[in-house]
């Protein structure tokens, strides 16, 4: 599988994203919040939400939606076919390797379900 992140695989209307989070079943993991919901047919999708209540800046949100991205990148081949949307909860800029395991961990919990 490519590890590539298309438009396709990609949830861009807020409209899209707020029925997600008001109809999606909800998973947590130490800095990340998942809401999911099934796909009937074709691949899921994703989106990223780091909150400006907690960043400020838009370099440090930028910056942690690249590595939620990134994380997500490497391990689709294992993502269920859900639509997920990944929320950024913790006050501090968590490296590479704490989020991928976040990632990791949240996409195994939603693919035990």
């Amino acid at each position: 599988m490519p590890l590539t992140f298309p438009k396709s695989e990609r949830i861009s209307s807020p409209l899209e994203v707020a029925l997600l989070a008001k109809t999606g079943k909800w998973e947590v993991a130490s800095v990340l919040k998942a809401c999911y919901k099934p796909v009937e047919e074709g691949k899921g999708r994703m989106a990223v939400a780091v909150p400006k209540k907690l960043f400020k800046r838009a370099v440090k949100r930028n910056l942690l939606k690249r590595r939620i991205r990134e994380a997500y990148r490497h391990l689709k081949g294992e993502n269920p076919s859900v639509d997920m949307l990944l929320i950024y909860t913790s006050n501090e800029i968590a490296s590479y390797s704490v989020i991928f395991d976040n990632v990791e961990t949240l996409i195994q919990k939603i693919g035990k379900r």
